[in-house]
């Protein structure tokens, strides 16, 4: 029975004037009111205090997700850049190495050729000091044989004769 009179009283001091009874569900006028502006409290509370700061930071995570994307394409194009250089200098330091290689070969056979040019001019210089000396020395030796000879001819002849 108390619990009917509260329901009465409830029903009897409700805003809105215009109450309808369906047993279990009672319906008034202000409640559907009430409740709207409530949800619209809350729709605006809940907006301004949690939706738009959750929104916000999302937005800035996305700037620096783009940020960082942008950066990342730029590293890759200036890594890209970077690696030709790279490639170019090589290129040009093996190009150099092989012409200095080149160059010191061919200084080399330069040298080589002096070289041999030197050594073929003093064995040439050699062999006609000694040729020189050889001719004397075969001259002196003819004159010696020419010598010995004639006194082997002569020690023949007297010996023949005596």
């Amino acid at each position: 029975m108390a619990s009917e009179n509260l329901k009465e009283i409830v029903i009897e001091n409700a805003l809105g004037g215009v109450q309808v009874d369906y047993g279990i569900l009672h319906f008034q006028l202000a409640t559907p009111i009430v409740v709207t502006v409530v949800i619209l409290i809350m729709i605006f509370a809940l907006n301004r205090l949690l939706f738009q700061p959750v929104l916000r930071t999302l937005d800035a995570r996305q700037k620096i997700i783009d940020d960082s994307k942008i950066q990342v394409n730029q590293a890759k194009s200036s890594i890209e850049k970077l690696s030709l250089q790279y490639e170019e200098q090589l290129h040009q330091a093996n190009l150099e190495v092989a012409q200095a290689y080149q160059k010191a070969r061919e200084e080399a056979q330069k040298h080589r050729e002096e070289l041999e040019t030197q050594a073929r001019n003093f064995a040439e210089t050699e062999l006609e000091k000694n040729r020189g000396t050889l001719h004397k020395e075969v001259g002196i030796a003819r004159e010696e044989l020419k010598e010995q000879s004639t006194q082997l001819s002569q020690l023949i002849t007297h010996q023949l004769l005596s």
